[in-house]
């Protein structure tokens, strides 16, 4: 038996794309899914499916307490029907070893399950996922410089688009003397997806906040910090 660590325990969901959500924010190379819900009548179901990066690669349920399980696609139908009555997800991230381990005990799902990607399951699964950050300045700004990242995923997310990668870099000015210095920043944002408004309309938007955040972000460092550029790229 193999034992398992959860990153997420009985979390409450009342949508697939919330279990999209949690799968894509704490999942990376692998993990088994454990979703217990239940039908309209009451009854309640449990879900189990196992995620290989960016696939479902098995799905089986079954009603609680009961012994006949249900797999493949009528499973995954049925995961749908009923996870808008309420849910909770427990997620066991898998490493090589313990996908290599689970693969092999559930042989026979798995090979009647259809291999789906996950994008095909979970609406914006990708704009769900984290994005890569890389951070290059002063230890004094990084923090504050990350949690600049965070904001501006969160406000793409907010217009229907996903961000795979943030790249901020800073360049550091040296005043005349007794003038201290100045940073100034560049931001690359990697965006993915449809959203509800122009990449045009999206990079203004991701300006004004830089701005905002970087006048904030100068009265903490004590140094005068200077957005250059912020570019959007699909």
């Amino acid at each position: 038996m193999i034992k398992l660590k959860a990153t997420v325990k009985s979390k409450p969901v009342s949508s697939l794309e919330e279990v999209g959500r949690l799968i894509a924010e704490n999942v990376q190379e692998g993990a088994l899914v454990e979703i217990l819900t239940k039908d309209e009548e009451s009854n309640e179901y449990l879900f189990q499916l196992i995620i290989e990066r960016d696939k479902l690669i098995m799905i089986k349920g079954k009603e609680i307490p009961g012994e006949i399980e249900i797999w493949g696609e009528i499973a995954l139908q049925l995961l749908k029907d009923f996870v808008g009555n309420g849910a909770h997800v427990n997620i066991y991230p898998l490493n090589n070893e313990n996908l290599r381990a689970l693969k092999q005990e559930h042989s026979e799902v798995i090979g009647s399950t259809p291999k789906i990607l996950l994008r095909e399951i979970f609406r914006n699964y990708e704009a769900l996922k984290k994005p890569n950050i890389t951070i290059t300045s002063p230890l004094n700004l990084r923090e504050p410089l990350k949690h600049l990242a965070k904001e501006l995923t969160k406000e793409s997310r907010k217009f229907g688009y996903g961000i795979t990668s943030i790249v901020i870099e800073t360049e550091e000015i040296r005043m005349a003397l007794g003038s201290g210095k100045e940073y100034l920043i560049e931001i690359a944002v990697k965006v993915t997806g449809e959203g509800k408004i122009s990449l045009e309309e999206l990079k203004k938007k991701l300006e004004n906040l830089s701005y905002k955040w970087t006048n904030d972000l100068s009265k903490v460092a004590g140094e005068r910090c200077i957005v250059r550029r912020v570019e959007i790229q699909s």
